[in-house]
């Protein structure tokens, strides 16, 4: 049965390609929403697959569910479940994200969420969310490995809005931060067809993890999780 969701593969590909593959989860489940953490890509009637796209291969997806009934399912409505593949986010490379929209069985969506080989644990997050789910300031991130990318928002071409990812030593996902210099509620107000992200640098031309280097004029608004 075809389930009327959103799904948000993002697909984040850098330079080098790892080869190594991680265990299969295919035993655990999906793990809850934590319903104290929330993001926003937004989410209509419509299935949407997003990629990051680099020369050798992806890195991140997501899935972003609507109002879908979930009874039975590995699934919740309004979460978003990402994974991670086994490579280091450190790697430098430019993310070029692709957007298009399909339909997703019920075994498609499970098949996402548990996947056999090459991905890691599955890490929910709430999705629906207002203004108060963002913060303003800077997050200061703790994870082993970790990179800041920024791109021109979509919603207004004057500014830039930032995508921080953050693994842990084995490459495991252990949490997204978006930024964005609007106080909207959403990353995007509709998810844009295509962008392309880059990895920020400081004024010695070294890897950043402070939006400042983005933009230190702008007012900088968080939604990190989980």
């Amino acid at each position: 049965m075809r389930r009327n969701i959103r799904y948000a593969t993002v697909t984040i590909a850098l330079m080098a390609m790892a080869t190594a593959a991680h265990a299969t989860v295919a035993s655990q489940e999906a793990p809850p929403a934590r319903e104290s953490v929330k993001l926003q890509v937004p989410v209509d009637a419509h299935v949407s697959v997003i990629e990051f796209v680099s020369v050798d291969g992806s890195l991140i997806r997501l899935i972003t569910t609507n109002d879908v009934d979930p009874s039975g399912s590995l699934y919740a409505s309004h979460t978003e479940y990402w994974s991670m593949a086994p490579m280091s986010v450190e790697r430098n490379g430019p993310l070029a994200m692709e957007a298009s929209q399909k339909e997703l069985t019920a075994e498609e969506i499970t098949d996402f969420l548990l996947p056999s080989t090459g991905w890691g644990p599955v890490v929910s997050v709430a999705q629906v969310i207002g203004t108060s789910g963002w913060t303003q300031g800077t997050y200061v991130p703790t994870g082993a490995q970790k990179r800041l990318f920024k791109a021109v928002d979509p919603d207004d071409s004057s500014a830039y809005i930032g995508m921080l990812i953050e693994q842990d030593v084995n490459d495991n996902l252990t949490r997204v931060t978006w930024y964005k210099t609007a106080l909207t509620g959403t990353i995007f107000a509709t998810t844009p067809s295509a962008m392309t992200f880059e990895q920020v640098q400081d004024s010695h031309g070294d890897p950043s993890v402070d939006p400042r280097d983005i933009d230190a004029s702008a007012t900088w608004y968080y939604a990190s999780g989980p």
